[in-house]
């Protein structure tokens, strides 16, 4: 709000972010009107996202029910899982139906010493912790461990 209207400070409170400019002297029903309109606004920024949400949700449902076999849904998250997480490498691990540990599913990005092959059963690692105890581990400084995290 201003008593001083001019071009140059509507310009600058424009330029710092302001939504709308008042004038003195205030008009109660000219202050409602904008009130109402900015609650608007918001409310419809608030169920575009919502809708956008929910398209992204519609979009993965409609990928899932097209992947016909196992090996086709992991492509599917890995894809989407690289996505997100802009990443370069990845790999996806599976529950062993047959013993203890993991059974590495689909690699993708690095291909050296330190990334198992596919069809690996993996009994010890961090992966298997994280399987053994239902919680994700955050790892830093290269450490080997989550008992050392």
């Amino acid at each position: 709000m201003t008593g001083y209207p001019s071009l140059e400070s509507a310009q600058q409170a424009i330029e710092r972010g302001v939504h709308d400019y008042l004038i003195k002297p205030l008009n109660y029903a000219e202050l409602g009107v904008k009130v109402r309109n900015v609650l608007e606004q918001r409310r419809m920024a608030r169920e575009n996202l919502m809708l956008r949400e929910i398209a992204s949700i519609h979009e993965a449902t409609r990928a899932l029910t097209l992947a016909h076999t196992t090996d086709d849904l992991l492509e599917l998250i890995m894809e989407e899982c690289f996505d997100l997480a802009r990443a370069e490498s990845g790999s996806i691990m599976l529950v062993s139906e047959k013993d203890a540990g993991l059974v590495v599913r689909l690699v993708r990005g690095r291909t050296d010493d330190r990334v198992p092959q596919v069809g690996a059963r993996l009994k010890t690692g961090i992966a298997c912790w994280v399987a053994d105890h239902g919680e994700p581990v955050l790892i830093r400084g290269g450490r080997s461990s989550p008992t050392s995290a």
